[in-house]
């Protein structure tokens, strides 16, 4: 695997050592804009090799260019030689492995050491079909351990070694996100145009998801946890600091880090809104709530223990959300290649507004039972570069403060090209192109698609605190952001309905999307914070509008619509539910009909159809009738009219003569007589 060992982000100056060759040094220097880059590498060009230090384990590497003569090694009498570009590699740990991916560098790996640990899905395919084999440990059978380094180019490890293929992969020494990502450097693949290209684009990504943070209210206070077998430890790392603050939240920090006396340990850490727990579970049991509070010692039933403000406001993390198939976990892969999402993640915990429609990769919260995702051994092209998985930024930053321009030469001179393999010169690294000034305005981001919903709690907060006439500015939007994150629901499915003056109250609404219980459980949880009267809501919220009061929901809310969404599904189209079908749709639509009226609560309304369907005959039936006796009475009265009425017009002249005729008839009748007495025709 053509490291990223080579990923090195290049500190300071290093001065060329005296000797015979003539040495025409291009030294990448950390200039006083950057700072955020890696600090414990640093790199000096010559003409047809490269001089190397990894400070932090003390090594020091000679990477002499393929197809040329080495320098004289009584130059560097304590380096390491290696032919570049690497060519196969075996690799100790898995950390590394991304780096590998992103750069294009699959290929090369031969050995990885624990390959039952793998998440990459690529990687896991090649290990399948046999093109990876498992690494012997340096402590395991020598003669096989002999056979597979000598059959490689360089060996990553993560330590310091005396073996002369050893090449030591420690990006996470650096006390920042960004300073990790950046050892991704290929140094030993002739890869920094690539890699320098690549951290620029992940660290742009970065710097903008960050910025989208930074004018938050309200301000999480997040702690990260860990479990060794006889203590508790609260991390203070500080990439980890870093990586909080950037993503809009409070770090915790505390004198005492490590604790054998795990009520001092929960008593420490109650306070935190959110609770991280890092603890590295391998294999295929998943961790949940109970386990949570089984290792750190907290009594059943677990979900009473409310004086940890992160349990009674359901915010405890883990960091495994993605696993391999066999439960390998890939935070341990794969986060510190991937800076830009673990932000994101990190982003989304703390408040989710900022970009709501984020698909988390590692974090997932255990206090609502969030379960793993199993990552399946898929690869579509072994052969191609890693895609990294961050969400794009909208926003146009400039270059990135902690992306160095690479490798700028100190002298008036250029320095040489770096030649193809038949040549005997280094390539020129391309520098980073400049980009625009980024707009005032923070990013756009997509509307999370609407779904039915299915259930709606109301409730009350009063704010005693709180004058209504003056209010500060984005209190509603704060309300809303807060019981949003309580709920664990969407932004828009929150809505302040009403403000009323005196003690401020606000009537707050949650739309309930997905499922009932869910529901159940925010009422629950409401009425409970009720009767103990305790603050659910973030300390940076309380400090600013006061502790809330809170009236919960009616005792019974949601009950039937539970038994419809367990029988029928999430649409709840019943009658009783706040979401009906009408009585006519009843009888079609799948939703409506069949088990979903097994009950009280959700009853088919045959009777109401009926009856529709007699009114409409009725109706039918009265005006058929009102018709029919106009229409015949008419045909009566034209009946007795002669041909002198046509098409509903006469002619009065000949009226009036029938008239006088009639009259004449009336008085001489014998002449309608014939001879034998009979009526004449």
């Amino acid at each position: 695997m053509k490291l990223c060992m080579v990923f090195a982000v290049l500190l300071g100056t290093t001065s060329a050592s005296s000797g015979s060759l003539q040495k025409r040094p291009v030294v990448h220097t950390q200039s006083e804009e950057t700072s955020d880059i890696s600090t414990h590498w640093n790199v000096t060009y010559f003409e047809t090799y490269k001089q190397v230090f990894n400070t932090f384990v003390n090594e020091e590497y000679i990477l002499y260019q393929n197809g040329t003569t080495p320098p004289d090694q009584g130059l560097y009498p304590n380096a390491k030689f290696f032919e570049i570009p690497l060519r196969t590699v075996a690799v100790e740990e898995t950390l590394s492995l991304t780096f590998l991916e992103l750069l294009g560098q699959r290929g090369t790996v031969r050995y990885v050491q624990s390959p039952q640990y793998v998440t990459s899905g690529c990687l896991r395919f090649l290990i399948n079909e046999g093109s990876i084999g498992a690494l012997e440990p340096a402590a395991g059978n020598v003669d096989l351990r002999t056979t597979q380094v000598s059959s490689v180019d360089a060996v990553i490890t993560g330590s310091q070694s005396p073996d002369s293929k050893s090449l030591a992969f420690n990006p996470n020494v650096e006390p920042s996100p960004l300073s990790r990502a950046r050892w991704i450097e290929a140094l030993f693949f002739n890869k920094e145009v690539e890699a320098s290209a690549m951290f620029n684009a992940t660290a742009s990504r970065y710097n903008c998801h960050k910025r989208a943070a930074v004018g938050l209210h309200t301000k999480e206070v997040v702690v990260w946890i860990d479990r060794t077998p006889t203590e508790s430890v609260i991390s203070t790392n500080a990439y980890k600091k870093q990586l909080t603050e950037d993503a809009g939240g409070v770090f915790f920090g505390n004198s005492v880090t490590r604790f054998t006396n795990q009520a001092a340990f929960v008593s420490t850490i109650s306070s935190a809104d959110i609770i991280i727990d890092e603890d590295l579970v391998q294999g295929a049991d998943i961790p949940d709530l109970l386990d949570f509070c089984s290792k750190y010692n907290l009594p059943a039933p677990c979900s009473d223990h409310n004086q940890m403000r992160g349990m009674y406001t359901r915010n405890i993390w883990r960091t495994d959300r993605l696993r391999a198939i066999n439960g390998a976990d890939d935070w341990w892969e794969s986060s510190i290649a991937e800076p830009d999402l673990m932000l994101e993640d990190l982003m989304n915990a703390i408040n989710f507004r900022i970009n709501p429609s984020h698909d988390r990769t590692w974090l997932r919260n255990v206090a609502i039972d969030e379960t793993a995702n199993f990552d399946t051994a898929i690869c579509v092209d072994p052969g191609a570069p890693r895609v990294p998985r961050a969400d794009e930024c909208s926003e146009i930053v400039p270059p990135m403060s902690e992306a160095p321009t690479p490798f700028p030469s100190e002298s008036s001179e250029a320095p040489t090209p770096f030649p193809s393999e038949s040549s005997t010169l280094f390539p020129t690294v391309a520098p980073t192109p400049a980009q625009s000034t980024p707009p005032t305005s923070l990013p756009t981001l997509a509307p999370t698609p609407s779904l039915s919903i299915a259930i709606q709690v109301l409730f009350n907060l009063t704010f005693s605190q709180l004058q209504f006439d003056n209010l500060p500015e984005g209190f509603t939007s704060d309300i809303e952001i807060e019981v949003a994150k309580m709920a664990f629901v969407s932004l828009p499915d929150v809505t302040v309905v009403s403000l009323l003056p005196g003690s401020v109250i606000a009537n707050v609404a949650v739309d309930f999307r997905a499922e009932d219980l869910q529901a159940q459980a925010f009422s629950a949880h409401l009425r409970e914070a009720a009767v103990d009267n305790a603050n659910i809501f973030t300390s940076s919220f309380s400090s600013a509008y006061g502790v809330p009061a809170i009236s919960p929901p009616p005792e019974d809310i949601g009950s039937c619509a539970s038994h419809i969404l367990q029988i029928c599904g999430i649409k709840a189209n019943c009658e009783t539910s706040g979401d009906a079908c009408s009585f006519l749709e009843e009888q079609t639509d799948a939703w409506c009909g069949g088990t979903c009226y097994g009950s009280d609560c959700c009853e088919l309304n045959d009777g109401k159809a009926a009856g529709f369907v007699v009114g409409v005959i009725v109706v039918a039936i009265f005006i058929v009738g009102v018709c029919c006796y106009g229409f015949c009475k008419y045909y009566r009265r034209d009946s007795r009219k002669p041909s002198d009425v046509r098409m509903g017009s006469f002619d009065t002249n000949s009226v009036a003569e029938r008239e006088n005729n009639f009259g004449r008839n009336a008085s001489v009748g014998s002449d309608y007589l014939s001879d034998d007495g009979s009526a004449g025709v």
